[in-house]
């Protein structure tokens, strides 16, 4: 537990996966962001879930989208992406960078991101990163970045449901 805790503190993110044959340390391994806790004797179908599992997950946080800003075509990493929405006839990619403004139709936006299911509508011509969302608020989402979007009054516990149903797929 103690190394675990040592590659946290050196920003290692790697995938920690503990086997072992007790459960003593079941609880500690939440404080290093363990993956799994696998208690011996080991179920080899269900590491190779485990294995999968942590596969898609970095897939996933390897996955883009591009765009043109400025006449530039970028490729933007989807988990630095945490809101988009319209402004003036353009889509608006609300990043850890900063604001990137492409003139697509929201429509085309939605077209390209259709195939990842971690965008949700909030609103029209909103639509969030569920991957960077903090905590649930009354009137929206609380991002990781402490920005609050928010969300239509009509249809906000479908919004919330459907957020909730993203989380524990």
């Amino acid at each position: 537990m103690d190394l675990a805790a040592q590659l946290r503190e050196k920003g290692d993110s790697c995938a920690l996966i503990f086997v072992t044959s007790s459960d003593a340390f079941a609880v500690a391994s939440y404080d290093v962001q363990a993956a799994y806790y696998l208690l011996k004797p080991l179920d080899t179908n269900k590491l190779t879930k485990v294995l999968d599992s942590i596969q898609i997950k970095r897939a996933q946080d390897t996955r883009y989208i591009e765009v043109i800003c400025d006449r530039t075509l970028l490729r933007v990493p989807v988990k630095t992406i945490l809101y988009a929405d319209t402004f003036h006839n353009a889509v608006q990619l609300h990043t850890d960078a900063g604001v990137l403004r492409t003139y697509l139709t929201f429509q085309k936006f939605e077209e390209l991101i259709h195939d990842l299911p971690c965008f949700l509508s909030c609103y029209r011509g909103c639509l969030v990163n569920m991957d960077r969302i903090y905590k649930t608020l009354e009137e929206g989402f609380l991002l990781d970045n402490q920005e609050t979007v928010q969300i239509r009054k009509r249809g906000a516990n479908a919004i919330k449901k459907e957020y909730l149903n993203y989380l524990f797929s």
